[in-house]
């Protein structure tokens, strides 16, 4: 569905591309999920490809959960929204998968706004300031952004591992060592609370 909502206005930008990876990455996916997930995607892009039908079957998935509906049209709305704004095909194709979801016209005006707002925020000098802490704690692990959950799990605990305190006691550290090493562990801990 977020490949045909993509593919609505004519065309499948980068920008649409890349936060449906950046989703994709952020739901943490397994390989082999990614490919699939990438595979329906453009499946979703062919010709013929039926929304109503998609929209459908993910409803009788989910159930009554009208959090994982919403959940649904959210992530479908960030994908269209990355490129800056929504076209008229985009909008109506939306507005027609929201019906099918029982999904109220205000309910996906109020989605929308929150995420335009999100965007806002996010080239504010607050979010960029929360923008450079996120680059300086990947930074920190040594990971890219585009690392996955269990990346950044590793990656913090092989920090912490090699620079905890502890480890020093073996070779008669001096105090300066050992402040240097607490100062580590601190630094890689707060990393924890940013990504």
């Amino acid at each position: 569905t977020m490949g045909h909502v993509a593919k609505a206005d004519g065309r499948v930008t980068e920008d649409e591309i890349r936060a449906a990876r950046a989703l994709m990455h952020r739901l943490s996916l397994r390989p082999p999920e990614l490919r699939r997930a990438i595979d329906w995607f453009q499946q979703g892009k062919a010709p013929g490809f039926s929304v109503a039908a998609a929209v459908r079957a993910m409803r009788r998935d989910t159930g009554r959960s009208v959090g994982m509906r919403r959940l649904f049209v959210q992530l479908l709305l960030e994908v269209a929204l990355s490129k800056g704004g929504l076209h008229r095909s985009e909008r109506n194709l939306l507005w027609s998968v929201c019906n099918e979801l029982d999904i109220g016209r205000v309910e996906f005006v109020q989605l929308e706004a929150m995420l335009r707002a999100q965007r806002g925020f996010r080239s504010s000098p607050q979010g960029n300031q929360d923008a450079r802490r996120l680059e300086s704690a990947y930074a920190t692990l040594g990971v890219e952004q585009s690392a996955s959950n269990d990346e950044i799990k590793t990656a913090y605990r092989r920090l912490i591992n090699r620079n905890h305190p502890d480890k020093l006691s073996g070779s008669d550290p001096d105090a300066g060592e050992i402040a240097a090493a607490q100062k580590r562990t601190r630094d890689i801990r707060q990393v924890r609370h940013v990504v």
